[in-house]
């Protein structure tokens, strides 16, 4: 059986707040815990530092961190073969005072998990939508820019 082809995520999202207040939150354990809605959430916010979202659903590894201006991280969902991670870049672009431009790339989204099952993909472009970008401003309360 051929495994199917990886696929790749991108976002744009612009925000009310500086690059800073965004990039902290990505790496906050409190403010990730809050997006998630309770769900247990580890971060050690440092290079190297490993963390675990979701109680456990995600997990990873920070491979760079640029305060405030690019978080890039290794990937995973728990259902993923245990050798399969993402890229994840994160790139916070000031475009004006108080309102922050986030680019989101995620590479190498397999096509299934360890099952056989698809859906990775849209999982992964759901999830940052719904679980990290729409948190972001109905928990965290950082407006959204609309254009």
């Amino acid at each position: 059986m051929v495994a199917a082809a990886s696929k790749d995520v991108s976002i744009e999202e612009k925000f009310a707040v500086p690059p800073k207040v965004l990039y902290q939150a990505l790496l906050s354990a409190d403010d990730l815990t809050r997006m998630a809605l309770g769900a247990a959430t580890q971060m050690d916010a440092t290079v190297g530092g490993k963390f675990s979202l979701f109680a456990g659903g995600v997990c990873g590894e920070n491979v760079v961190l640029e305060e405030p201006s690019k978080i890039v991280q290794k990937w995973r969902f728990a259902e993923w073969a245990d050798d399969v991670y993402s890229t994840v870049e994160i790139r916070f672009i000031e475009e004006a005072e108080c309102v922050t431009r986030i680019e989101l790339k995620q590479t190498n989204i397999p096509g299934e998990d360890k099952f056989g099952n698809p859906g990775a993909y849209e999982r992964c472009l759901h999830g940052w939508k719904g679980n990290f970008f729409d948190r972001m401003e109905k928990v965290l309360g950082y407006p959204r820019e609309r254009g």
